[in-house]
């Protein structure tokens, strides 16, 4: 019996890069669907003043259920590859993570304002699509806020620090 070499320690990092963006992505879904339902909390209240705050964590709650399937794909599919593809160049994937983020989850929903004008499915600004499209969006872009930040925010390294060349905690002499 012959003894297996370790992997190249490249092949360790990919791995673990991988395992770390798919846990990322399963801890964003939820809150994606529950940032979805938020807003669709709120356009209730701006049509009904009197929703209650109890119906708020409703949404919140059937928002992490439910809108954990409609975010999967922007979620578990588009944010992890392109968190994958731009880990070389993190002060890109700050601001694009969330910008595509946004786009994906607006086009997560983008059939409902394709429609043509005289068909009677374009959106009409008291519609629910509209509202899906704005929920889309918004969702998409937290989940593209905490892409970009999650994995950086709970490294051992943490967030880098400007360097000053000098150590402005240090006590002075």
């Amino acid at each position: 019996m012959h003894r297996r070499d370790p992997p190249p320690s490249s092949l360790r990092t990919w791995s673990s890069r991988v395992a770390a963006t798919l846990a990322t992505a399963l801890f964003t879904t939820p809150i994606a669907g529950s940032v979805g339902g938020a807003v669709f909390w709120l356009a209730l209240r701006l049509q009904q003043p009197e929703a209650s705050l109890l119906l708020l964590l409703a949404f919140l709650f059937y928002g992490a259920l439910i809108g954990s399937l409609i975010a999967a794909p922007v979620t578990l599919l588009v944010l992890p590859a392109a968190t994958l593809l731009l880990h070389a160049r993190p002060r890109l994937s700050r601001w694009l993570l969330p910008l595509l983020g946004l786009l994906a989850g607006v086009l997560r929903f983008g059939d409902s304002i394709a429609a043509p004008p005289g068909s009677g499915l374009a959106p009409d600004p008291r519609d629910a699509d509209l509202t899906l499209l704005l929920a889309g969006a918004i969702a998409g872009m937290a989940a593209g806020l905490l892409s970009a930040w999650l994995p950086r925010a709970l490294s051992p390294r943490g967030f880098p620090r400007p360097s000053t060349g000098t150590n402005a905690c240090a006590p002075s002499s």
